[in-house]
C-alpha cells in the first residue's frame, strides 16, 4: 500500500493517538482525539496555510469514530 495514496492507514492512525496520548496531562476523548486530524482553520487573514511539507486531507481520508477506537483498543492490546 503507497502511504502517499492513504495517509492514514490504521497503523498511522495508533500512532498519531498514542502520541497524543502520551504528550496530554488529562484523558482525551475520542471527539478529542478525532479532532486532531480535521483541517486546520488557517491563519488569521481566513486562508489556509498548510505548514510545509503537510497536505490537506479530504474529507473521507479522516479518521471516523471507529478507527479512534479500533487505535486505542489497539493501543490496549500492546500495554497487556
Amino acid at each position: 500500500m503507497d502511504v502517499a495514496q492513504n495517509p492514514l492507514d490504521s497503523d498511522t492512525v495508533k500512532k498519531i493517538v498514542e502520541a497524543a496520548l502520551l504528550a496530554s496531562d488529562r484523558p482525551l476523548s475520542v471527539e478529542e482525539l478525532t479532532g486532531l486530524f480535521r483541517e486546520p482553520s488557517g491563519d488569521l487573514a481566513g486562508q489556509q496555510s498548510p505548514m510545509e511539507g503537510e497536505s490537506s486531507l479530504a474529507p473521507g481520508d479522516r479518521p471516523n469514530r471507529q478507527m479512534i477506537k479500533a487505535a486505542l483498543a489497539a493501543l490496549e492490546q500492546d500495554c497487556e
